[in-house]
């Protein structure tokens, strides 16, 4: 598994941002599930927003209700806070799944921050329509990049 490259390829991706410090965390938890399909996962899943204009940036997260978080992580959508991995919901009740399969929670981390990416750029894509941006110049683009990686 070639996690590495991303501590030395840290502007490749554009999607994800990470600090040094939650970076760390990330390959810590990584490290410690030690299951090579969940590390392949989660670097598909960050690879995927590589094009994505939406920042996604990952924080450390050290506190939930005032317990300390060994693993914690805080996904931040365009700056505004988005979820964090600690299985809980809003209310502080924890997910069953969440709890019980750690494999499971890192992966839907990334997932739902690359889906809450992906619905954020296709509503700035909708409201660009909106303020009279050309729709089949927006849609030339897409086919012109799409082109440059098939």
């Amino acid at each position: 598994m070639q996690i590495s490259n991303y501590q030395q390829n840290n502007n490749t991706f554009t999607g994800f941002r990470f600090n040094p410090a939650s970076k760390e965390r990330v390959y810590q938890i990584l490290e410690g599930l030690n299951d090579a399909r969940v590390t392949s996962k989660c670097r598909n899943i960050i690879a995927s927003q590589k094009d994505n204009p939406i920042d996604i940036e990952i924080r450390n997260l050290d506190y939930c209700f005032g317990q300390k978080i060994d693993d914690g992580l805080e996904a931040y959508i365009e700056g505004e806070l988005s979820h964090d991995n600690t299985g809980m919901d809003n209310f502080g009740f924890p997910h069953a799944r969440e709890i019980f399969d750690e494999k499971f929670n890192i992966v839907k981390f990334f997932r739902t921050a690359a889906k809450k990416a992906e619905k954020a750029f296709n509503k700035q894509i909708s409201q660009r329509i909106v303020n009279g941006e050309n729709p089949d110049t927006l849609n030339r683009k897409a086919i012109e990049s799409l082109d440059e990686i098939i």
